[in-house]
């Protein structure tokens, strides 16, 4: 809710994945519920985007969406990894 809450409301219906890649603080030491914004495919403007669960030292686990089409935990290679974001409370929220 607070990351969503950081953009513009008119912004909905254009945003993608690595729109992410904007809110909050980067942070490398990701925690539960820190958002995890990944690569898909070649083309540099698609995305996924989801709530990071646990890692190994290859894969990150991912709870979002459209992940065979369903919201659960997925595994994803870490080489996939474009940034993790610590969404900040905002005043606005």
């Amino acid at each position: 809710e607070m990351a969503l809450a950081e953009l513009h409301p008119s912004q909905a219906d254009r945003i993608r994945a690595r729109k992410f890649l904007e809110v909050g603080e980067s942070t490398r030491r990701p925690e539960q519920g820190d958002l995890v914004v990944l690569s898909r495919g070649a083309s540099p403007s698609h995305g996924h985007v989801g709530f990071f669960v646990a890692e190994t030292s290859e894969k990150v686990y991912v709870l979002g969406g459209n992940q065979t089409n369903q919201v659960n935990i997925q595994p994803f290679d870490k080489t996939r990894v474009l940034g993790y974001r610590r969404p900040q409370p905002s005043a606005h929220v």
